[in-house]
């Protein structure tokens, strides 16, 4: 079983996330305008739907146990 991490970082203009294994190895990462959504949330939709592309796309033995 692979461990992985989800990272994200909330900035003033993008907002960067990414999966990532304990030695590093980044699984998938993206990330999208902060400021383009004018309610909350349709950014935390955003943010949910681009990290369930993100999953969709590791290995079969993997397992998210930090976000």
């Amino acid at each position: 079983m692979t461990e992985l991490t989800v990272g994200i970082d909330i900035g003033g203009t993008n907002t960067k996330y990414g999966i990532v294994d304990r030695s590093g190895h980044v699984h998938f990462h993206g990330n999208i305008p902060t400021t383009q959504f004018e309610e909350f949330q349709e950014y935390f939709d955003a943010m949910a739907n681009a990290l369930r592309e993100g999953i969709k796309q590791l290995p079969p033995n993997s397992e998210i146990v930090v976000v």
